[in-house]
């Protein structure tokens, strides 16, 4: 297999990956709030308005959400990733496929951690008042209010994960070229 449909193929597989992970992440995370998916992020993704009162089937809402929420965050990471590998190391295409999944495990690594930070977090914010709030015009019973919280910093620590997470795998692929690029001493 050449690099450049290597690349392609790496591209494809990361945005349908780190989409199944959305997925996966939104069908879990709207069971613990409903009310975060249908007053705020399925109006945000325009799959809904605030007008609607009733919603036939939010769970198949949170899936499309999931999915669009992350695919893009493979497609990018895979592609600048694949690209440095490509373009400043002579690594051949096998190589570069286990390089970048190696990478891609790494990230999706830090985004569990941080996810599971975001739920502890969420849980101490969320615990430390006891009240109703209104999210737009909607009112929220305590326990809604805190599930929302909740949510809300799984799915924040999630993306800052992400952040992290690719920050490492940079550093990683530089430091990667930087060996792979230094004439062998060992002579």
């Amino acid at each position: 297999m050449k690099k450049f449909p290597a690349l392609l193929l790496i591209i494809l597989v990361s945005s349908l990956s780190a989409g199944i992970y959305g997925i996966l992440h939104d069908v879990v995370t709207y069971r613990i709030s409903p009310e975060y998916y249908t007053h705020y992020k399925f109006i945000d993704f325009g799959l809904t308005d605030a007008s609607d009162q009733h919603i036939a089937n939010p769970q198949l809402l949170a899936v499309f959400a999931g999915f669009m929420a992350t695919w893009w965050v493979g497609f990018i990471v895979s592609a600048v990733l694949g690209a440095v590998v490509l373009k400043f190391t002579n690594s051949n295409s096998r190589e570069l496929i286990r390089f970048t999944i190696h990478n891609t495990l790494l990230i999706l690594a830090v985004v569990l951690i941080c996810g599971l930070i975001g739920y502890i977090w969420g849980s101490i914010v969320a615990d430390g008042s006891e009240r109703h709030i209104s999210w737009r015009d909607i009112l929220l019973t305590s326990q809604q209010a805190r599930s929302f919280t909740i949510v809300s910093f799984i799915h924040s620590f999630g993306y800052i994960g992400s952040v992290i997470g690719f920050a490492i795998a940079i550093t990683r692929t530089v430091n990667k070229i930087k060996k792979s690029n230094l004439p062998n001493t060992a002579n």
